[in-house]
């Protein structure tokens, strides 16, 4: 706001106005998000501790962020192995009829969404399951077993992909319903690029709902995952038990949620420079490349 009104004292008179209009919004805009935080001032303490405790179990047992790491790989790894077999698929469509085309490709792109949550949502119940088990005895989780064979670790995970493993994927498949449905209205509106604007308005419209609609499912099974972490209730249970606690207290989940993604967000740009500028030092020290290909394995 300061730098439009600035600005707006050395630009032509015909665009100073429009200067003075954004520099106006930009303040009732910080105005709104300091009342924002003024109201939730209560919650922002409450906030650190949480993130506190959570880094404390992180650095008590750091084999989940391996586990992370493991769910990730695996991620890309049935990335790779879908992409071939898509494209098996695709060769094999020559002379069908363009619905039952049309039909593979749906159901291969619902695989490919299905599959990744459930990979990375068996991590998310892992590392729910293992936070639980801290919170009610510190001192036990931390203590027993060795590096990767802490109960407090394992168990979670074997839970997560056997006895919870049907609610993971219930709750993943539900997402991965919606951002099929997403791809498909973006085709369509792509392929009605040369209709008219009414039209392209409409998907747009489409688009943005369907998109609101899958941060909302997100949120409530990543919830519903911390229920059948903690507690080994099914995944409608969970979500039931989620509706409840949204009913009863959603305000104070939505200000809470508030204010742990954007520290999240910030952590996450913090270890990309951080990893980008190890990735760099590393290409200068050993010269092993092209130094944008440190910088990028660094990042990633």
């Amino acid at each position: 706001a300061g730098i439009s009104t600035v600005v707006s004292q050395c630009s032509p008179q015909e665009f100073q106005g429009w200067f003075y209009i954004g520099a106006i919004v930009c303040f009732a805009l910080a105005a709104l998000i300091l009342l924002w935080l003024f109201c939730i001032r209560e919650r922002i303490a409450f906030t650190a501790m949480i993130l506190k405790s959570v880094s404390t179990v992180l650095i008590q047992l750091p084999e989940l962020i391996l586990i992370q790491f493991g769910a990730s790989l695996l991620s890309v790894g049935y990335a790779i192995i879908w992409f071939f077999a898509y494209m098996e698929v695709v060769s094999r469509t020559n002379g069908m009829a363009w619905y039952y085309v049309a039909i593979l490709n749906i159901v291969m792109l619902f695989l490919f969404f299905w599959h990744q949550l459930v990979f990375m949502n068996i991590s998310l119940v892992t590392t729910c399951g293992a936070v639980g088990g801290w919170y009610f005895s510190p001192q036990e989780t931390t203590s027993r077993g060795c590096f990767m064979c802490r109960p407090a670790v394992c168990t979670p995970l074997l839970r997560a992909c056997s006895l919870s493993l049907g609610s993971i994927a219930l709750g993943s498949l539900l997402v991965a319903v919606v951002r099929t449905i997403i791809v498909i209205v973006r085709f369509c509106a792509e392929s009605a690029g040369n209709t008219n604007e009414i039209v392209k308005i409409a998907f747009c419209c489409c688009i943005c709902m369907l998109s609101c609609l899958e941060r909302i499912i997100k949120w409530l099974t990543d919830y519903a995952f911390v229920y059948v972490a903690i507690y080994g209730t099914p995944f409608i249970t969970s979500g039931m038990k989620v509706v409840e606690l949204l009913l009863s207290s959603g305000v104070g989940a939505i200000a809470q949620q508030s204010l742990i993604t954007p520290v999240i967000n910030l952590a996450c740009l913090l270890g990309l420079c951080a990893g980008g500028a190890l990735g760099y030092l590393a290409e200068s020290v050993c010269d092993l490349g092209p130094v944008y290909l440190g910088i990028t394995i660094g990042g990633a």
